[in-house]
């Protein structure tokens, strides 16, 4: 198993990647010969000099993307990190791709290089989030933010309950959508008829609607919306987060502090977000993100590859929903 990582995703990359690599081997997620640094050449001795990684293979970039870069820009650049690191996906030189660069661009490329999983499957961003009752994934964050239907909604949530099965070992994930009301009827015609649809499908266990304001708390395993509210919905989370930061300050990292001895909450929390439905394994990161963060992503990727989480979800959807 081969897994690159790019070395210029995140805004403090290259460092925090440097980190992460590090922490990823230190804690036996992979060993060194299994990643391949994907970046500059300049970066790559960077890493191998003042970091203690000459077993690292490279794979050199010659351009980067940057993290506010648009898409028509950033997809021009094909000797990029990010195109790089697909390509090899593509190529058979690595089996995965671990990045916390430009989201949009990753996504991007990763539909034009590797295509589809199935044709007219749409790609979606599976987000873990914090949930009182154990693991919980979002989907979609935000890769199919436009056009959705209902059996798009229906793929994702088939993907989702894939993905909650074999990486969380949970055998029968409790599946709910995304609406403005739990009840029967709530939320525009999409909604109400993917409601429908999903409780007509034997292979769900669709406990049925959550608001936003009962995610963290029911006990669901996946939630399933269209992109844009995904999308809008982390990064409220995001906001209200760094609000309370601030307001809280020094309080907040003492209570930062004691969550790693009680509840051992990054080390515990699955990280990075597979990119589903496209014929690859990609793992997004936040651009924010922590070397421990990004630690648990390249993990998170080893386990995705090693279980074959995407020919579980190629055998699960069939071709009667994707001709919908």
């Amino acid at each position: 198993m081969k897994i690159a990582v790019d070395l210029h995703g995140g805004d403090r990359a290259p460092e925090m990647v440097f980190r992460a690599i590090q922490l990823a081997i230190r804690n036996g997620f992979v060993e060194p010969e299994q990643l391949i640094a994907v970046g500059t050449g300049l970066t790559i001795r960077h890493l191998r000099r003042h970091f203690g990684l000459k077993k690292i293979e490279g794979f050199e970039a010659t351009d980067v993307v940057d993290m506010g870069e648009p898409i028509t820009s950033a997809l021009r650049k094909r000797e990029s990190s990010i195109a790089k690191g697909i390509s090899g996906i593509k190529n058979g030189d690595f089996q995965g791709f671990v990045s916390a660069g430009n989201t949009a661009a990753i996504v991007s490329a990763g539909v034009a290089i590797l295509g589809r999983l199935k044709s007219n499957l749409k790609p979606a961003i599976a987000v873990p989030i914090p949930n009182s009752t154990g693991p919980c994934l979002l989907l979609d964050a935000g890769a199919s933010a436009s056009n959705i239907g209902i059996f798009d909604l229906l793929h994702f949530a088939k993907m989702g309950k894939i993905y909650a099965q074999i990486i969380w070992d949970i055998p029968d994930p409790k599946v709910a959508l995304l609406n403005i009301g739990s009840e029967v009827g709530k939320g525009d015609q999409l909604l109400r008829d993917a409601h429908d649809l999903l409780g007509q499908d034997d292979s769900l266990n669709f406990i049925g609607n959550t608001e936003g304001d009962r995610i963290l708390k029911d006990d669901i395993n996946v939630v399933v919306c269209p992109g844009i509210v995904g999308n809008q919905l982390l990064k409220f989370g995001e906001g209200v987060v760094e609000l309370i930061s601030e307001q809280l300050g020094f309080i907040w990292k003492v209570v930062k502090f004691l969550s790693r001895f009680t509840k051992h909450a990054e080390y515990q929390t699955i990280g990075g977000a597979p990119l589903l439905g496209v014929s690859g394994n990609i793992f997004i990161a936040h651009g924010k993100s922590s070397p421990i963060v990004l630690a648990n992503a390249i993990r998170t990727a080893a386990k995705g590859i090693e279980l074959d989480v995407n020919n579980a979800i190629a055998a699960e959807i069939n071709n009667k929903t994707l001709s919908k």
